[in-house]
């Protein structure tokens, strides 16, 4: 559904990958070359998953990426679990200066980056 959706548009810079990131994280790397991500939209429930997903995109992020996190309240907003925990210790080791943007639903919530610490 979601694949016919998107044709109907044509969008010509989407991709969309289906199981684990660990698993994709070679077609996901092949696909995005020296590209930068505009929107990483990152839906997986888990603490595990999540630390999977950053670490694929950490080279392709830039000062006005967007990071939505669609589980990021799950676990009644806790902050030890799932990707509330995954982004606390994500924001810790990145070079990259990570601040929340806005929520959505109920538990989504976005991240923009605004900075790089190397800088």
């Amino acid at each position: 559904k979601v694949l016919g959706r998107i044709r109907k548009v044509n969008f010509k810079n989407f991709f969309l990958y289906k199981g684990k990131f660990n698993e994709s994280e070679k077609e996901i790397l092949e696909n995005f070359k020296d590209r930068k991500i505009s929107i990483a939209n990152i839906d997986c429930d888990i603490y595990n998953s999540t630390v999977d997903s950053f670490q694929i995109i950490e080279n392709f992020l830039q000062i006005g990426s967007i990071i939505l996190l669609d589980d990021y309240n799950a676990f009644n907003a806790d902050n030890l679990k799932g990707q509330r925990k995954a982004l606390h210790e994500y924001k810790k080791k990145t070079k990259w200066i990570i601040e929340p943007f806005f929520s959505y639903m109920y538990s989504g919530q976005s991240f923009l980056v605004v900075g790089n610490k190397d800088l």
